[in-house]
Parts: structure tokens; C-alpha cells; sequence
């Protein structure tokens, strides 16, 4: 069965008003990368993160180049730099290479700034041929003019060459004589011309030194040294005659000054009363000994005993013994290579007063030096004072 349906009834009347919803959540918006792209391409803008925390990534095309600006207005100057510090510069090692290698110069690993060192490399040249057989060669410093060479080696041998005031004398075996091969100094050469001037150092504005245009890289000022000092060290007595010396035993910063100052004459002592009584040695110059020793019951014995080879000397012995009677003997440039007697009586018992001069020569500079020995024995010889004195020193005649 159908029903009709009715008219619409009246708006029923307003329902109440529902509970008030819960807090909505508010979202962050971070900015994230913003990326620059060649033009024409276009701006883009992106979303990424979550509907709570929101990031937008900018992609923005640049622009095109603006127009140069106006020029801006002239700077203050800067105040001055410090001033810089002069560097050493010194050679390092020297390597020597094989001939095929090439030369080359590098900056040694231990340089700084201040102190510059460079280490070469070279390469050596070819092995040349083989000499021809040498001569034996001398060169004479003992004598000081052509005669005193002919009267010291009066005979020679084949092929014995010296040289002598700058000449070569060479033993000729066919006349049995010296030879005069002629001067060894040549004639004087031409002039050589003159070199092309080299580059001036200069300091450039960074402190450095400059060749040219080349910047070395090396400060031109090196560190501020420290303050000197001096002090006083050892002060020695020298003998009597003796030329006084100042040495320096520290350094170029902290001098220790040494002083040695001539003092009387050298005093030695002994008993030489018994045989076998050790002997008294008095050291003079190259090596030359002046010795006494033990000789009888009422003598002791003097000889000159040369302990550094062959030596020149010159003496001359006085004495005086028993109130009135003397004694005396002289040699002039003798030359002495053993134990040499010079007077094997000198009276014990304060019966003589024994004097010797004596110059002996340096073996190896030629030069003289002089002294005054003076013995004096007493009681059997068990009391022998010896005293010397120096009277000069490295002299040359």
C-alpha cells in the first residue's frame, strides 16, 4: 500500500551547543638551501620536511653583470713596517757528482729566513791523461841567500831540485854541479778586460732582498745580536824575558781574557850528591836540554842533548872556580844531532860560579831565541841551583 507523503512540517527549534575541539598544532617554516643558477633559468621554489615543519629550498637565477661602479676615493697610507733582519747567506756541503750528472744548487733543509745556506752539487770533470814522471823537489827555507844553499849541500844527486830565492837549482849530472834553471815567477801578462757589472742588491718593500726583480725570499736585516761581555780568566807568570800575551778563551760574545806576564828568571833544583842521582833537565828552545848530572864526588857534568832532531845553536861557557882561576870555550853555528859535552867538570863545594849563553834555533821557522843559564853546586853536590833567564825570543837574523 502507498502512503502519501505529507507536507514539511515546522523547523524543529536550535540544538544545544557542542563541546569546544582540541588545540590545533602550529606548524614551523624554516628556510633551507638557496642554490644560484645561470640565466634564463627560472625561479624555483620548493617544499620538503613535513605538514608541521615546513622547508622551502630557493633556486634564483643571477642577474646580469651590473656596470662598474665610480672609482672610491683614495685610502690613507699605512704607518711604516718594522725594519727587516739582515740574513747570512753561507755555502752549505759541496757534493761532487759523476761527469754526466748536471750542476745544481738547492736551499739546505736547516735554512731559516735569517741564516741562508746553500748546498752545491758538481759534477767532476774527465780523467785527463797520466803525468810524466816527476823530479824530487825541495823547497829551502833554511837558507837566506844562494851562498849559505851552496855551502849547506855543497853535492847533490841526479835529479835533486830546490828552490832557492826563487830560482830553481836542479844537480846537473854531467858537470857535478848546482844548476840555475832560472826564476819561477814569469813575466807579467796583459790586462784582462773588464767584467760586465752585476745586478745591485736592493731591500724591497716586504724586507726581502731583491736582484733584479727576482725576490730572493731572504730578509735583508738579520736578528738584533746580544749584548758583549768581558771578563778577566787565567793570569800566568812567563819567564823572565818572555813576551807578554792576552788570549781570548771564551767567544765573540762572552771574551774570557788570558793573560801571560814575564815573571823573573826559572829556578830549577837537585841533588846530585850520589851516582845515580837523577840528572837535571832544564827544556830551552826546540827542544834543546840542557842537562847536568852526578860526575865525581866533587864535580857534576853539563851537556846539551838535542831531543827534537838536528839543531843550530851558538854558546859560549865562562867560569870561575878556586878565587883566581877561569875557564872558557865558544862555538858559533854548530850544529849538534846527539848528546853534546860541554863542560864535564863543574867543581861542587861552591869552588865555581858557571855561566853559559846559549841561542838555539826553531827547526821549523828558523828563528833564534836566546837565554842566560847560570849552575852553582855546593855541599858535595847535594845542593845544584840552575837559573835561567830568557833574553829574547823568536828573533829573526
Amino acid at each position: 500500500m502507498n502512503v502519501p507523503t505529507g507536507a514539511t512540517g515546522p523547523t524543529g527549534a536550535t540544538g544545544a551547543t557542542g563541546e569546544t575541539g582540541a588545540n590545533g598544532i602550529t606548524p614551523t617554516v624554516e628556510v633551507g638551501t638557496t642554490t644560484t643558477v645561470d640565466s634564463p633559468a627560472a625561479a624555483e621554489v620548493t617544499q620538503r620536511g613535513s605538514a608541521t615543519g615546513v622547508i622551502f629550498d630557493f633556486t634564483i637565477p643571477r642577474g646580469p653583470t651590473g656596470a662598474t661602479g665610480a672609482t672610491g676615493a683614495t685610502g690613507d697610507d699605512g704607518t711604516n713596517g718594522a725594519n727587516g733582519v739582515t740574513p747570512t747567506i753561507r755555502a752549505g756541503t759541496t757534493t761532487t757528482l759523476d761527469p754526466s750528472e748536471n750542476a745544481n744548487v738547492t736551499r739546505n733543509p736547516t735554512s731559516t729566513d735569517t741564516d741562508v745556506i746553500f748546498d752545491f752539487a758538481i759534477p767532476r770533470g774527465p780523467a785527463g791523461p797520466s803525468g810524466l814522471d816527476g823530479i824530487n823537489f825541495t823547497f829551502d827555507s833554511s837558507t837566506s841567500s844562494t851562498q849559505d844553499f851552496y855551502d849547506l849541500h855543497p853535492i847533490g844527486v841526479p835529479g835533486e831540485t830546490w828552490l832557492v830565492e826563487g830560482h830553481l837549482f836542479t844537480w846537473d849530472a854531467d858537470t857535478n854541479s848546482w844548476k840555475d834553471m832560472g826564476s819561477i815567477i814569469g813575466p807579467a801578462g796583459p790586462a784582462g778586460t773588464n767584467g760586465i757589472d752585476g745586478l745591485t742588491p736592493e731591500i724591497g718593500d716586504n724586507g726581502n732582498w731583491y736582484i733584479g726583480t727576482t725576490d730572493t725570499g731572504i730578509k735583508a736585516q738579520g736578528p738584533q745580536g746580544k749584548a758583549a761581555t768581558i771578563e778577566i780568566g787565567t793570569v800566568t807568570t812567563l819567564g823572565q824575558g818572555s813576551k807578554a800575551t792576552v788570549t781570548n778563551s771564551g767567544d765573540e760574545y762572552e771574551a774570557v781574557l788570558d793573560f801571560g806576564i814575564p815573571g823573573n828568571a826559572l829556578v830549577y833544583r837537585g841533588n846530585l850528591s850520589t851516582p845515580g842521582s837523577t840528572p837535571i833537565e832544564v827544556p830551552l828552545g826546540n827542544g834543546l836540554i840542557y842537562r847536568v848530572r852526578y860526575g865525581a864526588a866533587d864535580h857534576v857534568s853539563l851537556y846539551f842533548v838535542p831531543s827534537n832532531g838536528p839543531t843550530y845553536i851558538d854558546y859560549k861557557v865562562v867560569s870561575h872556580y878556586d878565587v883566581t882561576s877561569h875557564d872558557s870555550v865558544q862555538y858559533s853555528n854548530r850544529l849538534i844531532s846527539s848528546s853534546l859535552a860541554i863542560d864535564t867538570t863543574i867543581f861542587n863545594n861552591a869552588r865555581e860560579m858557571h855561566k853559559t849563553w846559549i841561542r838555539v834555533q826553531d827547526s821549523d821557522t828558523s828563528l833564534w831565541s836566546m837565554y842566560e843559564v847560570n849552575l852553582f853546586s855546593s855541599a858535595g853536590g847535594a845542593r845544584v841551583t840552575i837559573w835561567v833567564n830568557t833574553i829574547e825570543e823568536e828573533i829573526s837574523y
